[in-house]
């Protein structure tokens, strides 16, 4: 199986990419010895303005300081530029605040289907299960939501003096 290509919309720094490869690879390899799924992210190209290099081996951390990501405008272009299958990862600004990035299912065109936002560790496990098919993106949102927003951060259990979170009742 070719790695899954991970797009860019911020310029997110290098230590920040390593931790992501990292935290994803670390729990992918706990759960899934010797498989040889992985993440590309995708390298912009310096010799051309706008351009990147593309790549069918998984990045490996730690990245090179050198390495630049490609940058791209929104998660819509992420999802249609690059070549890959139908479920990619995208990094974006609020990537870099919460530690999660946003899955993507898209159509061979690129059209976007569906997104779902998921912590930096699950984003592997996550990808290779929608590729085989045992979960779909709507259904992380919804699980995501029910969790502050992204799938696999604990909800925050309250404080002493704090008041309790909403229980959702029915279904």
């Amino acid at each position: 199986m070719a790695p899954f290509v991970v797009g860019c919309i911020a310029q997110i720094p290098i230590g920040v990419l390593n931790k992501f490869l990292v935290e994803a690879l670390d729990l992918y390899n706990e759960l899934a010895l010797g498989n040889e799924d992985g993440l590309v992210i995708v390298e912009a190209d310096d010799n051309y303005e706008g351009a990147y290099k593309w790549s069918d081996q998984a990045s490996v951390p730690p990245l090179d300081e050198s390495f630049r990501p490609h940058i791209t405008t929104s998660i819509e272009d992420a999802a249609g530029r690059y070549p890959g299958g139908p479920y990619r990862a995208v990094l974006n600004q609020q990537s870099l605040a919460d530690e999660s990035a946003v899955l993507v299912a898209r159509e061979p065109g690129g059209e976007v289907t569906d997104t779902a936002r998921v912590t930096f560790e699950l984003t592997l496990v996550v990808l290779v299960a929608l590729e085989v098919g045992t979960i779909g993106l709507s259904e992380i949102r919804r699980i995501g939501e029910s969790q502050g927003g992204v799938y696999g951060r604990p909800t925050q259990e309250p404080k002493k003096g704090e008041p309790a979170p909403l229980k959702r009742l029915g279904g």
